[in-house]
C-alpha cells in the first residue's frame, strides 16, 4: 500500500513539472499581444522578395516562398553582392497591402537617408529588444505584469524592464516599447516602435482590483544613465542618447516619416501610418483594404429625391480578417469626422477613414467569454463633446438543464486614444433613435423573466452630479410598443409609428388607439444571424424523457430612420439563412451555402401603404448590418461571405 501511495505522489509531482511551466507561460493577460509578436517576429531575416518598382509611397516586390499576410511589417535592405540578407543595411520599413501570385504591393511607412532602389531586398524584421514600462507601483508582485514577462520569455523574446519611468540607454531602430498601464478599472497594453512612437498594437482588459500607480496613464518616459533591471540584456553599452523623451503612448503627433512626395498630410500622427496587422487573433483592429474607389463629387449629395439618386458606378470595399456582427458610424473624439465602430463576439474595434482606407484607432476586449453581442449604437450620453458607443450585450446563463440570458450592456467612450467604460453591466437593451426633429435620443428597455423584452421603453439620460446614467423618464412616442428595436416614428406626425412585426412584415399604427392604418408590400425574411437562449415558463417534453427548457431567440435587424436621407426608414430584406440554430447550421454545412440574396431597403409611409422608395442592389452574401456616413454621404453595409466579413458601399 505504501509503495502505491509513493508511486502516485511521484507521478503527480512529475505531472506538475510538465504542466505548471506550460500553464504559467500560457497564462498571459494579453493573448492578442503574444499572437501579434509571434507572427511578426517568429521567423526573422527571411528573404521575402526583391523590389521591382517604386512609385512615391508604394512599391512592388517579387515574392519568394516566405509566408506573408496583409499588413505584415517588413524591412527593405540594400542589395550588395556577396553579402547575406541579414547583414544588409536597412533602407525602409514597409507594410504589405496586397498579395498576388508572383508579386506583392506594399506601402512605405518610413524611409532612411538612402532611397529605395530596384533589386533592393525585402526581409522579415529581426527579433526586437522589448522594453517594458508600467505605471504599477508594486509591479514585482502584480500578477498581470509578471504573467506578461513570463509569457514573453517563454516565447524566447528579449526583454528589458524599465526602472520607474527612465530609459537607461536609447532604444535601437527595431526595439519595441510595451506600456502596461492601469487606470479606472482597466489594464491597457500598448506596443509601439520605441524610437518612432508608432503604435503597432493595443489590447485592453477589465481589471477592477484597485492598483496603486506611480504615474497617470500616458506618462512620458525620460532618458537617464541609471542602471536598469533586465530579464535579458543584449544592448551594446556606451550608446549615446539621441532621444530626449519618449511618450508611454503613441498619441502625440509626430513628423511624417515618409518622403516629401508622399501624399499623406504631415499633420497626421505618426501612429496613423501603421495599422494593426490584419491577421492577428485577439486584436480587433484587423482590416485590409482590397480595393478602394472614390465616388465622384456629383454622387456625394443626397436630396429629397434620394430614391431617384444614381447608383455609384464605383464603390469602396474593405475586407475584414475577423468576424463582426454590427457596425455603426460615430464621432467619438469630437473632431467633426466620423469613425467606424465594429462589434464582434469578444471585442469592439474602432477605425477612422484616411484617404479611403480604414485605419485602426483602438479596441476594447470583453473580459467575460460568455457575452453575446446584440446591438451597437452611438450617441452623446455624458454631454461632453464626442459620442459614446452603446454596446448591448447579453450574458448566457446556465442553471442545471436550463439556459437563459440577461442584458449586461456597456457604454464606451474614447479617452487618450483608448476605449474605456463610461458605465458597465447595464441591465438594459440599448438603442438610439432619430426623432422627427432630427435629434438623436438614447433608449433603454428591460428584459422579462420569460420574455425577451419587458416593460416600457425608457429614455436614457445622464446625471452629471452623480456621474451615472438615468432611466426614470418614460419615452412617450414608444408607449405600449413591445420591442425597443422594432419601431420607427413617422416623420411629421407625432402619433403614428412604423413597426416591424415578429413575422417580418411592416405595419403602420395610430399609436394612441393602437389602430392599424398602413401595411407594407412584402415580408422581410427571417433575420437569424446570432442565436441566444431564453428560458421557458413551462418546459416541454420532447420525445421520451427529454425536456425543452429554453428557446433560441435572435438578435434583431437594424431598423433606422434617417432625416438626412429624405426622412426615410431603412431595414434589411433577408433571403439568405444566417448563423442560426444547430440544426439549421448543419443543413447549411451539408449544402455548403445558403441560397438567396439580401439587400437594404428605404421605406416611407404614404397613404395606407408603407412603400419601398429605395432599394440597394441585391447581393449573394449575408447582410449583417449597415450604417450611414455623412461626408461624403453614403451607406456602408457589413456582410458575411465565405472568406469572412467585409464592409462595402451600397
Amino acid at each position: 500500500m505504501k509503495s502505491k501511495i509513493t508511486f502516485i505522489l511521484f507521478f503527480f509531482c512529475m505531472l506538475l513539472c510538465f504542466v505548471l511551466p506550460q500553464s504559467q507561460a500560457d497564462n498571459s493577460s494579453f493573448p492578442g499581444l503574444m499572437t501579434f509578436l509571434e507572427t511578426e517576429y517568429s521567423s526573422p531575416f527571411q528573404m521575402a522578395g526583391k523590389v521591382k518598382e517604386i512609385s512615391k509611397s508604394r512599391l512592388i516586390f517579387t515574392k519568394t516562398d516566405t509566408s506573408l499576410k496583409k499588413s505584415r511589417i517588413l524591412w527593405v535592405c540594400e542589395h550588395k553582392p556577396e553579402i547575406a540578407p541579414a547583414l544588409q543595411s536597412r533602407v525602409a520599413w514597409i507594410k504589405v497591402e496586397a498579395i498576388y501570385k508572383n508579386m506583392v504591393i506594399a506601402k512605405v511607412l518610413q524611409c532612411g537617408k538612402k532611397a529605395i532602389q530596384p533589386k533592393d531586398i525585402v526581409i522579415t524584421p529581426p527579433p526586437p529588444m522589448i522594453h517594458i514600462y508600467t505605471n504599477i507601483k508594486a509591479k514585482q508582485s502584480n500578477k498581470a505584469y509578471q504573467n506578461l514577462i513570463n509569457a514573453l520569455l517563454s516565447k524566447d523574446m528579449q526583454v528589458k524592464e524599465i526602472f520607474e519611468d527612465t530609459f537607461n540607454q536609447p532604444p535601437g531602430d527595431s526595439d519595441l516599447l510595451l506600456c502596461l498601464e492601469w487606470e479606472s478599472g482597466q489594464l491597457t497594453c500598448q506596443c509601439t516602435m520605441a524610437r518612432e512612437n508608432r503604435l503597432l498594437f493595443s489590447e485592453a482588459m477589465d481589471y477592477p482590483e484597485t492598483i496603486e500607480t506611480l504615474y497617470a496613464s500616458g506618462h512620458r518616459l525620460q532618458q537617464s544613465k541609471k542602471k536598469v533591471s533586465s530579464a535579458f540584456h543584449d544592448t551594446a553599452p556606451g550608446m549615446e542618447s539621441t532621444i530626449t523623451t519618449l511618450p508611454a503612448t503613441a498619441s502625440a503627433p509626430g513628423k511624417n516619416p515618409l518622403p516629401a512626395t508622399d501624399p499623406t498630410p504631415a499633420s497626421i500622427p505618426a501612429a496613423a501610418h501603421v495599422p494593426f496587422p490584419a491577421n492577428m487573433p485577439g486584436t480587433a483592429l484587423a482590416s485590409a483594404n482590397v480595393k478602394v474607389f472614390a465616388t465622384t463629387p456629383g454622387e456625394q449629395s443626397i436630396d429629397s429625391n434620394f430614391q431617384k439618386a444614381k447608383t455609384p458606378d464605383q464603390t469602396e470595399f474593405h475586407r475584414l480578417s475577423k468576424l463582426y456582427n454590427r457596425i455603426v458610424a460615430c464621432d467619438l473624439d469630437a473632431d467633426g469626422s466620423q469613425e467606424l465602430a465594429l462589434l464582434g463576439n469578444n471585442e469592439i474595434a474602432l477605425y477612422r477613414f484616411e484617404q479611403n482606407n480604414m485605419i485602426p484607432v483602438a479596441s476594447y476586449q470583453f473580459s467575460d467569454k460568455n457575452l453575446i453581442p446584440i446591438h451597437l449604437h452611438s450617441a452623446d450620453i455624458d454631454k461632453i463633446p464626442g459620442d459614446e458607443l452603446l454596446v448591448t450585450l447579453c450574458k448566457e446563463l446556465t442553471d442545471f438543464d436550463t439556459k437563459d440570458s440577461e442584458p449586461c450592456s456597456i457604454i464606451l467612450s474614447l479617452k487618450n486614444r483608448m476605449l474605456k467604460p463610461l458605465t458597465a453591466n447595464i441591465p438594459y437593451y440599448l438603442r438610439t433613435i432619430q426623432e422627427r426633429r432630427g435629434v438623436t435620443v438614447a433608449l433603454a428597455q428591460k428584459k422579462g423573466e420569460y420574455e425577451q423584452f419587458s416593460g416600457p421603453i425608457m429614455e436614457l439620460g445622464w446625471d452629471t452630479e452623480k456621474n451615472r446614467i438615468t432611466t426614470e423618464k418614460l419615452y412617450g412616442p414608444a408607449m405600449g410598443i413591445y420591442s425597443i428595436y422594432q419601431f420607427n416614428l413617422k416623420p411629421g406626425n407625432d402619433q403614428r409609428v412604423l413597426i416591424i412585426e415578429p413575422d417580418a412584415t411592416l405595419h403602420g399604427y395610430f399609436a394612441p388607439e393602437e389602430r392599424l392604418e398602413a401595411t407594407g408590400s412584402r415580408n422581410y425574411g427571417n433575420f437569424k444571424e446570432l442565436a441566444y437562449p431564453l428560458k421557458l415558463d413551462n418546459f416541454k417534453i420532447v420525445g421520451g424523457f427529454d425536456k425543452e427548457t429554453y428557446k433560441e431567440i435572435y438578435t434583431p435587424r437594424r431598423f433606422v430612420q434617417m432625416p438626412l436621407f429624405d426622412r426615410q426608414s431603412f431595414t434589411i430584406y433577408k433571403e439568405r439563412k444566417g448563423q442560426t440554430g444547430i440544426i439549421d447550421r448543419a443543413v447549411q454545412m451539408a449544402w455548403k451555402k445558403s441560397m438567396g440574396k439580401d439587400q437594404v431597403t428605404g421605406l416611407k409611409w404614404i397613404g395606407q401603404q408603407i412603400v419601398e422608395t429605395w432599394q440597394s442592389r441585391k447581393i449573394s452574401k449575408n447582410i449583417l448590418d449597415f450604417t450611414f456616413i455623412e461626408n461624403p454621404q453614403r451607406i456602408l453595409v457589413l456582410y458575411r461571405e465565405e472568406n469572412g466579413c467585409a464592409v462595402e458601399t451600397l
